[in-house]
């Protein structure tokens, strides 16, 4: 998941593309639009599959909100982290987006399992690596699937 503003999101996406870390093995989900055209056409097999998402809290779309879930979640950052939490009332919209955008990584991981468990293998397998950037999401083409 990239929370960006849109001009830091085209950078993060060139050093991306450079490492190697953008293609059809990873799922990239934006909050901001990106031109393609900021990009070099070579690099566009490796941008197809990033989803982008755009910011929107429920209220101003008239949508309901789980307030429920976001006041366990609100109560668990004020039991674990008091400091930092600054009230229900001023949580700023990219940490709601980002609560969102984690929430529904859930739910679909819940609904792929719920489909594609069999005996024999997990739902969700991961081929393991010393370097980070090298875990592999094997089931990858299907989840995203899911998502949609």
């Amino acid at each position: 998941l990239l929370w960006a503003e849109a001009n830091y999101t085209s950078v993060i996406l060139q050093y991306a593309l450079q490492y190697e870390i953008v293609g059809p093995r990873f799922t990239w989900i934006l909050s901001s639009n990106v031109p393609l055209s900021s990009f070099n056409q070579s690099f566009n097999q490796n941008l197809v599959g990033i989803l982008t998402i755009e910011p929107t809290t429920g209220d101003i779309v008239n949508e309901p909100i789980n307030t429920t879930l976001l006041n366990a979640a609100y109560n668990i950052w004020q039991q674990y982290e008091p400091e930092s939490f600054p009230g229900s009332t001023k949580v700023n919209y990219y940490a709601l987006f980002a609560f969102d955008a984690t929430w529904s990584l859930i739910q679909s991981l819940q609904r792929f399992c719920s489909i594609t468990t069999n005996s024999s293998s997990s739902c969700i397998s991961i081929r393991n690596s010393s370097f980070c950037f090298d875990y592999r999401f094997l089931n990858g083409d299907s989840f995203f699937d899911t998502i949609l």
